[in-house]
């Protein structure tokens, strides 16, 4: 079994600033979610170490907006 370091597999070592200023929140195969420790507002970083930050007022849209166009194209079912 190959053990890896959350931090590698997320690149979040190219962003040390994030790190020291989020707390981890979630994580798949390819991405991270964290939340900012003094705004709330979440940072989304990918493998390869890119990021968007959402702010808290806006991620109910997103995270919204992302499930329906799921929901649309039958990728998903909510019970």
């Amino acid at each position: 079994m190959k053990i890896v370091k959350l931090k590698d597999m997320m690149n979040i070592s190219k962003h040390p600033e994030i790190e020291a200023h989020t707390d981890f929140l979630a994580q798949s195969k390819q991405y991270q979610i964290r939340i900012f420790k003094d705004s709330g507002n979440f940072v989304v970083l990918d493998e390869d170490g890119d990021f968007v930050v959402v702010d808290r007022d806006e991620a109910e849209f997103v995270s919204s907006a992302l499930l329906t166009n799921l929901m649309e194209h039958n990728e998903i079912m909510v019970s």
